[in-house]
């Protein structure tokens, strides 16, 4: 287990503990996570957001998922965008690795189309402010 006071920041992928839902579909138990949280979030809140991998590589023509091939990791893994989660940083448990810039970067891109945030209509809104 790791301490709250640890260095978590984004790109960070963690052994977790993922609560199990019940009649749920979303990834549960004792799982790889990567960090998506934000500085602020990883340093001052209880909790993070994380989006779970998985080594069962499907569908990998949606772009909510994002497939990753860090050393690190025994087999090429798939992050799910879609599954996009908050769990209290005591669930994370053993650092895995920390992922490189390109792959967050993708995993940034997976997150706004998840969100379906239309980057332009932000850059306009900010622009006319």
């Amino acid at each position: 287990m790791i301490n709250n006071n640890d260095n978590i920041k984004k790109g960070d992928i963690f052994w977790a503990d993922i609560p199990v839902l019940e009649n749920s579909r979303i990834q549960a138990g004792y799982r790889p996570v990567v960090v998506t949280s934000n500085k602020y979030a990883t340093k001052y809140s209880e909790a993070i957001q994380y989006m779970p991998l998985t080594t069962k590589i499907k569908k990998t023509n949606l772009p909510v998922h994002v497939v990753v091939t860090p050393n690190f990791l025994k087999k090429p893994s798939m992050v799910l965008a879609e599954q996009e989660g908050i769990i209290d940083k005591h669930r994370l448990k053993e650092k895995i690795g920390t992922l490189g810039k390109n792959d967050v970067l993708k995993i940034d891109m997976a997150k706004i189309i998840q969100g379906d945030i239309d980057i332009s209509q932000i850059i306009q809104y900010q622009n006319a402010m």
